[in-house]
């Protein structure tokens, strides 16, 4: 979320959307932080997290903001914000139609981004991401979803120390439409989870990869 997006500024301010969109109690988290722009976007990606999580295993989840509650926590792993220096780091848990979710979120002084998995941390995954420019001059006429699969086809090509080309990343079509970004190698789908995001001046993906190397690669 671009924070200094002609759509994102004084949103706060506009009652009726925050009803809306929000519980009375993240109205109130809202209204009582000193940046509360900042705050509101951080319960909005947090929520849109938590469904795009949890439609990939429930595709008939309903996506209404006010289903999803969000019990923010700021954590003290950067300094503490302030109007003119918004870095931060939150951890969310999200209540959801069909249970809790962890989701974790970034402020930096323009942007915010909202990141999680359902995968097992115990397994040995981890979990990658990546939040970049899309003003830049060699990608600022391209499509921006196309951008974003480009930069993740190529963070995952020099991770999997594979060539770029054998990699594709599309949506497929379903019962609902076109569904969430897939990984494919040579044709075959990727063990990987993951989520891809723009919004102004921003891209940004969250990928989820298993703790060995994918047989498809062998």
């Amino acid at each position: 979320m671009d924070l200094e997006n002609p759509d994102a500024l004084g949103r706060s301010l506009d009652e009726r959307f925050v009803r809306r969109v929000f519980l009375p109690e993240e109205q109130r988290l809202i209204f009582r932080d000193r940046d509360p722009d900042c705050i509101l976007w951080v319960l909005w990606a947090a929520k849109e997290t938590a469904y795009k999580i949890i439609s990939k295993s429930c595709p008939s989840v309903h996506s209404g903001p006010l289903k999803y509650r969000v019990n923010l926590e700021e954590t003290s792993l950067f300094p503490q914000r302030s109007p003119d220096l918004r870095s931060g780091h939150f951890t969310c848990q999200v209540e959801t139609p069909v249970g809790l979710l962890m989701i974790g979120a970034q402020t930096g002084r323009c942007c915010v981004h909202a990141f999680g998995s359902r995968g097992d941390p115990l397994s040995g995954g981890a979990l990658h991401l990546k939040v970049f420019r899309l003003d830049h001059s060699c990608v600022r006429d391209r499509d921006e979803s196309g951008v974003v699969r480009s930069a993740l086809g190529r963070y995952l090509s020099r991770y999997w120390q594979i060539p770029f080309a054998r990699i594709d990343i599309r949506r497929d079509l379903n019962d609902r439409g076109w569904g969430p970004p897939v990984v494919y190698v040579d044709g075959t789908r990727a063990p990987v989870d993951t989520s891809l995001s723009h919004h102004g001046r921003y891209g940004a993906f969250a990928l989820f990869t298993g703790g060995c190397r994918p047989s498809i690669f062998s």
